[in-house]
């Protein structure tokens, strides 16, 4: 009888590991690909913004002649005349901020940390080989795999956070150029409209 119960108690053990084991890499896996769609959600916004802002350059420049037209009806270095020399120029400015932190935001980020990880090759196919690879792989361990999307999961939010931060600056520069492109509008408007 106490065969027995010592065997019970060491396939509970087992069941309980494997039970951990399951659980942790389940979170670690949900988690990773939370982390991935918020980044790939970032993309998508930035990349949104930027075709949006296409298309307000494409409506500037069918508009062009009305905008000049205005520019010549401002008498020279009047208050309004440079007013609005500095609200174009401003446009400008955020125009070209907006395309290059959006750029910054969709571009390849990297999160390096002291961790080799089978997740990612970064040897040549020469110098690491499938069948080595392949071996690798069939050694891990349950705690390998756990180190790995850990790893992975910490790769992740840092390349996440990477991306927050141009993409928060790109939607305050959209909205900056927004806010002048409406005061030009408004000058265009009021100075066409007499």
């Amino acid at each position: 009888m106490g065969k027995k119960s010592k065997m019970r108690n060491v396939k509970t053990k087992e069941v309980l590991n494997t039970s951990d084991f399951t659980k942790t890499q389940n979170f670690l896996n949900s988690a990773i690909n939370d982390v991935s769609g918020w980044i790939k959600f970032l993309d998508t916004k930035v990349s949104i913004i930027m075709v949006a802002l296409g298309v307000v350059i494409s409506g500037i420049i069918n508009c062009r002649e009305i905008i000049y037209d205005t520019y010549q009806m401002l008498q020279v270095y009047s208050l309004l005349h440079i007013f609005f020399c500095v609200l174009v120029f401003m446009f400008a400015i955020a125009t070209a901020l907006v395309y290059f932190w959006g750029l910054q935001t969709i571009k390849a980020h990297r999160c390096n940390i002291n961790f080799k990880s089978l997740w990612f090759i970064i040897e040549k196919k020469d110098d690491y080989p499938f069948e080595i690879y392949k071996e690798d792989i069939k050694k891990m361990t349950e705690k390998d795999v756990i180190d790995a999307l850990a790893a992975e999961l910490y790769k992740v939010n840092d390349i996440y956070r990477q991306k927050a931060v141009t993409m928060k600056r790109t939607i305050r520069v959209f909205g900056i150029a927004l806010v002048v492109l409406f005061a030009i509008v408004c000058i265009c408007v009021f100075l066409n409209v007499r």
